[in-house]
């Protein structure tokens, strides 16, 4: 095993800033965006925690040493334990776009229903209908 980090440090650096100026556009186009409130707000909340994690896993690859093995597995933790609440925030807005999608479907079958109903009684009550 060696004793220095995982990757050199500009790299780790480089990447993780990168990443965070492209988390940064995403949170500003999440507020021109016509998603539902909900579903903004966990986007918002899981981007924020992303972007706290983005400099500790920069740290963890770039500087945390092994032959430091407090820091070292402190920071892993930290990064881990994070990217789980990332994953359950992203469990929660799948279960939201499941739930939207069942109200949209809801919503084109009674339209739908009412459509060939209105459809029915046109027949019925047109030309040659009832006789």
């Amino acid at each position: 095993m060696t004793s220095g980090p995982l990757v050199p440090a500009w790299v780790a650096c480089s990447v993780g800033g990168l990443f965070l100026v492209v988390l940064a556009l995403h949170l500003m186009s999440l507020r021109a965006s016509p998603l539902e409130t909900r579903r903004k707000r966990i986007r918002t909340v899981t981007t924020v925690v992303m972007m706290l994690v983005t400099p500790l896993a920069a740290y963890a690859f770039g500087v945390a040493e092994p032959a430091r093995a407090r820091a070292y597995v402190l920071v892993w933790l930290v990064v881990t334990g994070a990217m789980g609440l990332v994953l359950v925030l992203a469990l929660l807005d799948m279960g939201q776009s499941v739930r939207e999608h069942r109200r949209h479907l809801r919503r084109l079958r009674s339209a739908l229903a009412a459509e060939v109903a209105a459809d029915r009684a046109r027949t019925l009550d047109g030309p040659g209908g009832a006789e």
